[in-house]
């Protein structure tokens, strides 16, 4: 995984945000399709973005499937879920329903030329077969 500084904006700054490219990209898959090992793969990638705390202040664009999305998480609240979550003692599917909470009201879509089709979101979502 690669990331390149480029000038841009947010909420009307000009500080320089992270681009991250990664390895592979399922620009082709439908992620309802992918096997579990795809999945497993996936999450591998990009969970390091999202547990390192200087990733989490700034801007991640996720070129997927469906444009971009651009994500800025609290810490601490991610750090809660995050250690409820290695501490084993919930149910797992309970665990990814509630990252999938945070993620949802974290992230806000600012493509809107295709409807919900970032893997992401298929992966963590409460209705995900997986």
């Amino acid at each position: 995984m690669f990331a390149t500084s480029q000038r841009g904006s947010f909420r009307g700054t000009g500080r320089p945000g992270i681009k991250v490219h990664t390895q592979y990209n399922y620009v082709t898959a439908d992620p309802v399709g992918w096997t579990s090992d795809e999945v497993t793969k996936y999450i591998t990638r990009h969970s390091r973005d999202f547990s390192d705390p200087e990733r989490l202040s700034n801007i991640v664009i996720d070129n997927k499937l469906t444009g971009r999305y651009f994500v800025e998480m609290d810490r601490e609240e991610f750090r809660q879920a995050a250690n409820i979550m290695l501490r084993g003692d919930n149910d797992i599917s309970q665990d990814f329903k509630r990252l999938w909470d945070i993620l949802q009201g974290k992230a806000k879509r600012t493509s809107p030329v295709v409807p919900h089709r970032s893997p992401v979101w298929d992966i963590f979502s409460p209705e995900s077969p997986l």
